[in-house]
C-alpha cells in the first residue's frame, strides 16, 4: 500500500502509538523502507526507539540495510545520527 498512496500511509504509520508489540514495529520498519528520502527519514526516531528495546528482532544486517536505505534517500545524516 505504500508504493499506491506513500503520503496517506506515511501519515498513519506516524500516529501509531507506541507499542511493545513487536509485529507492529516489524510492519513499521517494513512500511519505513518501502519510502524514499524523507517519508523515510520520518521513521527513523521510531527505529532508534526499537534498536534501544530487548524485545527487538532486527539482525545487524537489517539495521544496516535500514542505515543504507535511509542514507540512499539523501538522509545521509538522518542514518548516522
Amino acid at each position: 500500500m505504500a508504493a499506491l498512496a506513500p503520503d496517506a500511509v506515511h501519515d498513519i504509520a506516524l500516529q501509531i502509538p507506541e507499542t511493545e508489540t513487536i509485529s507492529v514495529h516489524q510492519d513499521l520498519a517494513d512500511v519505513s523502507l518501502a519510502f524514499t528520502g524523507t517519508l523515510a527519514a520520518d521513521f527513523i526516531p521510531k527505529a532508534k526507539r526499537l534498536a534501544r528495546d530487548a524485545l527487538a528482532l532486527f539482525t545487524p544486517e537489517e539495521t544496516r540495510g535500514a542505515c543504507g536505505h535511509f542514507a540512499k534517500g539523501s538522509q545521509v545524516g538522518a542514518a548516522l545520527n
